[in-house]
């Protein structure tokens, strides 16, 4: 009896909470992150230009993002995605031998666009002071939203560097791992 009392005496407080609470603090409560790796890229750099006084161009590709497994495993639609970036982005010498190394560059970038011709493309992720004897590179994440990537599913990549001198090798097996991270919003 005494609980039964208890149960009713926090009912109107509970009406209360959910009355004053605004919809968006609500959906944002029940909201979560997931972050998704995707594909590793395998690529060869066998040539650079080290006199370019611009950019260079060391690797482009695209991203063909695959959410159905998530939203399938918890009954979402694609609508509820949100709010989402790049996690981490990293490049690494496939088979590193102290003679390998990425000090023929000084800065790296991550460039996205939506189209192949990079008109309007941004920067996502950026590694700079890159030395001699890196062998790996982990980039700094620019916090800029993916959302207009992520409704298209796919978008293009470029990985761009400031060259400083010629390659180590005749040629450097390097691979891409990259994460993203994004918010799924069960509530409409």
């Amino acid at each position: 009896m005494k609980r039964k009392l208890t149960l009713l005496g926090l009912l109107p407080l509970i009406v209360i909470i959910f009355t004053t609470q605004s919809c968006e603090k609500i959906k944002d409560l029940v909201a979560f992150d997931v972050t998704q790796s995707l594909p590793d890229y395998h690529f060869t750099l066998d040539s650079v230009d080290p006199g370019a006084k611009e950019e260079t161009i060391l690797y482009e590709n695209y991203f063909n993002l695959n959410f159905d497994s998530v939203l399938k495993a918890n009954d979402f639609n694609e609508g509820m995605i949100s709010d989402g970036s790049f996690d981490q982005v990293q490049l690494a010498i496939e088979e590193p031998t102290a003679d390998l190394h990425f000090g023929f560059v000084s800065d790296l970038y991550l460039r996205v666009s939506l189209t192949e011709d990079f008109e309007n493309s941004e920067v996502m992720a950026e590694a700079h002071d890159i030395q001699p004897g890196d062998q790996s590179v982990i980039f700094t994440i620019n916090n800029n939203s993916l959302k207009k990537y992520l409704d298209n599913r796919t978008f293009h990549f470029r990985i761009t560097g400031n060259v400083v001198e010629e390659l180590p090798a005749e040629a450097i097996d390097i691979v891409m791992s990259s994460k993203v991270k994004f918010t799924v919003k069960p509530l409409k």
